[in-house]
């Protein structure tokens, strides 16, 4: 069980920084020589595979031990991990749009404007359609948790679960509708926790971890040559991939607690795109736009922006517990 929950915390600290990696790339901003093109399109596509993982870890974490009589506390401790940091998040993100949108020196420099300050995009930007966009992963989430009582019902059955993934899986790909997609992503990671969950406990052979591990670099390096779109028409690719990345995830199994930092992924994720735009427009101005620059920009934007991150997070946790255990939804 230890190893289990070490294996999901390291596992997702790397998730929330592929994260930042990928909103780094400079694809279609920086001029670039085609090796490096290819070089970020492979990143592009390695990196793109995160969220469908989150999803179906989160889908999984959320069904274990999951009955009708524990339903309304792991709502209780959604709102707690999930709404409560998502509306503060939305506001933070809010407020620094309004900052940035008044000072002369970085207005128009910054990819935003000014969102309106009437009552009903104020709402709008804090419950739904935030200006904060990054926090949209968090509101799927919470639309998958309040949706997964059906999965439930139809659990009894494994037939009749899969045949509900599968719908699920077809209507996101028939409407090219992502929160179906990404649905189809959850609800895999609940059938496997349903129907596999001490098969994806287990410690996993070697020889399967290589396997898994050339499957994955072989499947990324085939969506690169081919320059394969994202979105729907790949979504059977990236549900193959899932449990490709759990298997080679496995070698991040631990006996012993990993190290405080490694539990900032939420943080990373929530925050990272307030730190993240400025530092890369610093350094975009610093060394031009041109092949130094967008290597540069690669390499140590995401670096500087994880590391700011896990510093203010050291801060908040020392000098203001109680706040950093709010806007980090609780988590230690």
């Amino acid at each position: 069980m230890t190893q289990f929950r070490n294996k999901v915390t390291i596992l997702s600290f790397i998730l929330a920084a592929l994260i930042v990696l990928r909103h780094s790339l400079g694809i279609g901003i920086y001029n670039m020589p085609s090796w490096l093109y290819i070089l970020e399109s492979f990143v592009a596509q390695g990196t793109d595979i995160v969220v469908p993982v989150f999803f179906a870890l989160s889908g999984f974490l959320f069904f274990t031990n999951l009955n009708w009589k524990e339903y309304p506390r792991k709502l209780k401790t959604r709102v707690k991990s999930l709404f409560v940091p998502y509306i503060i998040w939305n506001l933070i993100g809010l407020l620094s749009v309004l900052v940035i949108c008044q000072i002369p020196q970085l207005a128009g420099k910054i990819n935003t404007v000014a969102p309106s300050l009437e009552l009903g995009t104020l709402l709008k930007n804090t419950f739904w359609y935030t200006e904060y966009n990054i926090t949209w992963f968090i509101k799927d989430l919470m639309i998958f948790i309040l949706v997964s009582p059906v999965f439930k019902l139809l659990s009894f059955n494994r037939l009749l679960a899969g045949v509900f993934l599968v719908l699920v899986l077809l209507a996101g790909y028939y409407f090219k509708n992502s929160i179906l997609l990404y649905a189809s992503s959850f609800f895999l990671g609940a059938y496997a926790c349903m129907y596999f969950d001490q098969y994806c406990r287990n410690l996993y052979s070697k020889n399967l971890v290589y396997v898994a591990g050339v499957l994955l670099l072989a499947s990324i390096i085939v969506q690169t040559y081919m320059e394969l779109p994202q979105g729907a028409s790949i979504i059977w690719l990236r549900l193959l991939q899932i449990p490709l990345v759990w298997i080679v995830a496995d070698t991040l199994r631990k006996d012993s607690e990993p190290s405080w930092w490694l539990k900032t992924s939420f943080l990373i994720y929530v925050c990272h795109h307030i730190i993240l735009e400025p530092i890369e427009k610093c350094l975009l101005y610093a060394f031009g736009n041109n092949t130094v620059g967008a290597i540069i920009d690669i390499l140590f934007a995401p670096t500087i922006t994880i590391l700011i991150i896990i510093f203010i997070s050291n801060l908040l946790k020392k000098y203001t517990p109680r706040l950093y255990a709010i806007i980090n939804g609780g988590r230690s």
